[in-house]
């Protein structure tokens, strides 16, 4: 059967949404929405935003580097809703993506209209989309055999409505801080011999992959309405069918928030479990941010934002330190009986956690996430 062009496209689906019988938003939603910008793409209607030529695939699986056999806290692959590139699918599963042996492009697309990116996983509430995606994308990269800086283009794309970009839905889940914080918290959920596996790859593959990321600027937020000004002839026909998609959506939209809590800010919460306890946001979430209480050695905890009341610096309050890369600093390992105090570097830091190694004439060079209020200046 020989593939829709833009126009035809445009015309089954005006029609298929002209039906009584479904809901309009089985047709005037996200998914289709970007399926008519990457048929656009294709006959070369975006050239700013998409190489010359490639393939492009809806709703197609990346498998996880944390897949099934690698423990009990393992992930299912996951669903793109667009990928563009040099890629093919799987004979098995028909829907698998796998990058050509000389692949040049790999790009990721999702496509949101009210809702944000999903926050996690069963086995991992903070392993959130992006996070989840970029990994695979690595994963699929170190399967192919094909570094990222060997690509001419690799990035992750969340196409949304200008409005809910310009409201910063998207900012904290698309931070690179937080993404390497939140790919590092998932491989602490695995055995000590899979974690050392596991640090490899984010070594090789996945830190590579997203340094390439923030460098060329392909980590980011692209307006649906950008994308259909740069369309010529079919702008308005386009332009149409995205007004259906935010009309029949728009009860998906979620709630208005109000300001979100300040990292490195201190708060008091009001909830009953934790009640008055005294707090410092390491980061800001749209629901919930994430807590420590400082100068205790407790890691990190979850808080909803209405619980939060932020309160005035005083006097003994100790404003917290962002570790920094390549400093030094000492770290008291609870799990050691001798409770020693040992010297260590910072390779990478997050938000909430920053990878370290020991440097104390120690022969272990294995390095490991520590929470950042953990880590004690060296005076």
């Amino acid at each position: 059967m020989p593939k829709q062009t833009l126009k035809e496209m445009l015309e089954s689906l005006n029609q298929l949404g002209s039906s009584e019988n479904q809901p309009e938003t089985l047709i005037y939603n996200e998914g289709w929405m970007l399926r008519l910008i990457l048929q656009a793409a294709e006959e070369g209607y975006l050239p700013d935003y998409f190489p010359e030529k490639f393939k492009w695939f809806a709703e197609g699986q990346l498998r996880s580097p944390f897949g099934r056999k690698k423990g009990t806290s393992y992930e299912k692959n996951t669903h793109a809703d667009g990928v563009v590139g040099d890629i093919t699918t799987d004979d098995e599963t028909k829907s698998a993506i796998e990058l050509d042996s000389n692949a040049k492009h790999f790009c990721v697309y999702e496509a949101k209209m009210f809702s944000g990116l999903s926050r996690g996983t069963k086995n991992a509430p903070d392993y959130n989309q992006a996070a989840r995606t970029i990994a695979c994308m690595a994963h699929t990269l170190e399967t192919a055999k094909q570094p990222p800086h060997k690509l001419k283009s690799i990035g992750f794309f969340v196409i949304a409505p200008q409005a809910q970009i310009n409201k910063g839905m998207f900012d904290a889940a698309i931070d690179a801080d937080s993404i390497r914080e939140a790919v590092g918290n998932r491989i602490s959920q695995f055995s000590v011999d899979a974690q050392v596996t596991f640090m490899n790859w984010q070594t090789e593959w996945f830190e590579p992959l997203l340094e390439k990321m923030v460098q060329d600027e392909s980590l980011k937020c692209i307006a649906w309405e950008d994308l259909i000004n740069e369309l010529t002839q079919f702008k308005d026909e386009i332009n149409k069918f995205y007004g259906l998609c935010l009309n029949y959506n728009s009860r998906q939209q979620d709630p208005p928030s109000t300001s979100l809590p300040d990292s490195g800010k201190f708060y008091k919460i009001s909830e009953d479990k934790r009640k008055d306890q005294t707090v410092v946001v390491c980061f800001s979430g749209a629901r919930r941010s994430r807590v420590y209480q400082p100068g205790k050695r407790e890691k990190s905890f979850l808080v909803a934002n209405e619980c939060l009341t932020p309160v005035e610096v005083e006097e003994g309050m100790v404003v917290p330190h962002s570790p920094q890369v390549n400093w030094k600093y000492q770290y008291k390992d609870d799990k050691d009986d001798k409770d020693q105090a040992y010297t260590v570097k910072v390779l990478n830091t997050g938000p909430c956690n920053s990878r370290v190694i020991k440097v104390d004439n120690s022969q272990d060079e294995t390095s490991f996430l520590v929470p950042n209020h953990f880590l004690e200046e060296i005076k």
